[in-house]
């Protein structure tokens, strides 16, 4: 059997940003969580939809968790927590909500690739992944992927670690958020 084109590179370079995380920050993303009455969570394209399968083993474990922008998506307050996924930290109706979620008093945390950003100087905690695009700086072609396939891909893979985490914290295994999955399929 012919094994796949490209596999190899590609685990490759999922393994190498994925082992630049910094574990302490990580965990620091798990306390957040932990602490916030309410969870609200957002992202813009690919980015989005790992922020999207987030909330969504989130919302299997019990926590109070939200899509930014959903209708029925309810108020932030203090000491809720906004969860950004945004590679450049620029995206524009992200740096707005980041904005909003300080006035309110809630507390914002950045998941990215770039330190310096506009959500970043609002946000209380960063989460970088070291996922070289050339959509964010044009002399970069490190990944063999288009565009930011690479941080889209690892977004999902670092925050379902953090599920990990969490699920240790909580004593909770996979067979108990089963009782929280859809069941109107």
């Amino acid at each position: 059997m012919k094994q796949l084109e490209y596999v190899d590179e590609l685990l490759k370079e999922l393994s190498e940003s994925l082992h630049s995380i910094d574990d302490r920050r990580a965990e620091a993303l798990a306390d957040e969580i932990m602490s916030a009455k309410n969870i609200f969570i957002t992202g813009s394209g690919r980015s989005g939809l790992g922020a999207r399968g987030f909330a969504m083993r989130l919302m299997h474990m019990g926590f109070s968790v939200y899509v930014a922008g959903e209708t029925v998506t309810p108020a932030l307050h203090a000491g809720d927590l906004l969860i950004v996924c945004s590679g450049s930290g620029e995206t524009p109706g992200s740096v707005i909500m980041a904005q909003k979620a300080k006035q309110l008093g809630g507390k914002v945390a950045l998941v990215t690739i770039t330190s310096g950003s506009a959500i970043g100087r609002l946000a209380g905690l960063e989460l970088f992944i070291q996922a070289p695009t050339p959509k964010l700086d044009k002399s970069l072609s490190v990944s063999i992927q288009p565009m930011a396939s690479l941080f889209e891909q690892c977004v999902l893979l670092v925050l379902d670690m953090v599920i990990l985490k969490l699920m240790k914290r909580k004593k909770i295994l996979s067979a108990e958020m089963m009782k929280n999955h859809a069941n109107l399929e």
